[in-house]
């Protein structure tokens, strides 16, 4: 195959530890699909990993973030880690953004997700950017406040 010009991708660095959370592996306060757990961001690999939706991430101070997805589950979420980062054209859809860091092009509205009866998901907006949440005036619709969080 390799002398067709097919490459074995298993045998380069890039895909060697990807993804960092899989069915067979999981950080060890894994808790449901919407509350993963904690991980670190790895930015040696050479095709790092870009999705980060619903878990804690730990990213190195002063590192710069390229189209990435960290969104969460509920509003105003603390689940970033780090000082001084750089997020260009990422999804903090629902975190909690830190003063120190620089957004360029990045979504970061606040929405709560609701399911009905039937299964039906639904997106309700609250905000555009988490310094502009009130949780005393947008509490949650009455179907998340039933489910279990």
């Amino acid at each position: 195959m390799a002398a067709r010009g097919w490459r074995v991708r298993r045998a380069t660095p890039e895909w060697t530890d990807w993804p960092p959370v899989s069915a067979r592996a999981r950080p060890s306060d894994y808790a449901d699909e919407f509350h993963r757990g904690a991980i670190e961001h790895d930015t040696r690999a050479v095709k790092p990993w870009r999705n980060y939706s619903f878990h804690t991430v730990v990213i190195p101070d002063g590192t710069t973030l390229r189209a990435c997805n960290y969104s969460q589950f509920l509003p105003v979420t603390l689940a970033i880690q780090g000082l001084n980062l750089h997020f260009i054209q990422c999804n903090l859809v629902n975190v909690q953004v830190h003063a120190s860091w620089v957004l360029e092009g990045c979504n970061t509205a606040q929405v709560y997700f609701t399911e009905d009866a039937d299964g039906n998901r639904e997106t309700v907006w609250l905000c555009r950017h988490p310094s502009l949440f009130d949780a005393r005036t947008m509490p949650p619709p009455a179907a998340l406040a039933r489910a279990r969080v």
